[in-house]
């Protein structure tokens, strides 16, 4: 991903525009918080890797990632802080 960077991401979400959720490879949580799955869906649980793009829409920052077997995520609160506290010290027009 870090090659590639958010033109892969954008390819991505533009691909799976009109799957589920629970299809999805990349989904989109919050404004500019991103979701990588690893497989897709799996019930022994799965990869999450919670991301943002930079302004440029060139750059990935990776904020947290979890292997997740619950329901509920542990991680995403981790992942929205860092986000936060990055768009505040980065001022970050949105």
């Amino acid at each position: 991903m870090d090659k590639i960077g958010a033109s892969y991401v954008f390819n991505v979400l533009k691909e799976e525009r009109n799957l589920k959720h629970s299809k999805k490879t990349i989904a989109v949580l919050r404004e500019n918080l991103y979701e990588l799955r690893v497989p897709k869906q799996k019930k022994e649980g799965v990869f999450r890797i919670y991301f943002t793009i930079f302004p440029d829409k060139e750059k990935i920052m990776i904020l947290d990632a979890e292997y997740k077997t619950e329901k509920e995520p542990k991680r995403l609160k981790c992942a929205e802080s860092k986000l936060k506290r990055l768009k505040k010290e980065a001022n970050w027009n949105e």
